[in-house]
């Protein structure tokens, strides 16, 4: 009985420390260079922001928040759990990302493919 009670905790702490592993590879990471859209949470970043805003305001928040920050910088980022979204604001990089050096910007199959049939390869 001792060893099978000795056995089943060292289960139950190989599933905490793989649940804890995969919660810390799937976590929210804010971006290194990049401001942030808002102040995001640790693992869940922007999950609560997006949360609060998506169905009661999404459009007029996140326009506000692109004009505050557009003034100073170039791209904004968003970060949830397995993903974090870059928000193009300043024209000029816009255009330098998406006609001048497209070829040169990484863009992410899971966002790109989606308008891949509309843009073809390029805008």
């Amino acid at each position: 009985k001792k060893l099978q009670r000795l056995f089943s905790a060292h289960k139950a702490f190989a599933v905490f420390i793989f649940f804890l592993t995969m919660l810390y590879k799937v976590r929210a990471r804010t971006h290194d260079n990049i401001p942030s859209i808002a102040p995001a949470l640790p693992i869940i970043g922007h999950v609560a922001f997006l949360n609060k805003y998506f169905f009661n305001g999404w459009l007029d928040k996140s326009t506000e928040i692109l004009r505050q920050k557009g003034e100073k910088v170039g791209m904004v980022s968003m970060s949830i759990p397995t993903r974090t979204q870059i928000y193009v604001v300043d024209p000029k990089v816009a255009d330098l990302v998406f006609r001048e050096r497209f070829d040169d910007a990484v863009k992410s199959k899971a966002s790109f493919d989606p308008f891949k049939e509309l843009l073809g390869q390029g805008i």
